[in-house]
């Protein structure tokens, strides 16, 4: 078994093209639950059986849906900053 690569707490944006339904994406969500998983414990929206891995449940779904690894994105690090907050920071850092 790998280490997951989403943790409890963190914030992630959700991106599957197989989940049409809006309510379903998101740009911003939490992590609230983290599982390692073998092959077929779960089935896709498509009726497949899952791969083996790490699953996560996100606070906008709240307990109805396990998202794959592949389905989540890291958000960049302070993501809520404005254009020109960015922008300081980097000239700060130069």
């Amino acid at each position: 078994m790998n280490r997951p690569k989403f943790c409890v707490g963190e914030e992630v944006a959700t991106n599957n093209d197989r989940v049409t339904e809006s309510k379903y994406q998101s740009h911003h969500t939490e992590i609230t639950h983290a599982k390692y998983l073998e092959e077929g414990a779960l089935k896709s929206i498509d009726n497949k059986p899952s791969n083996a891995g790490w699953f996560y449940k996100a606070a906008h779904t709240g307990l109805s849906i396990w998202w794959s690894e592949e389905s989540l994105m890291k958000l960049p690090y302070k993501w809520k900053q404005t254009f020109n907050e960015l922008m300081a920071n980097i000239q700060e850092q130069a």
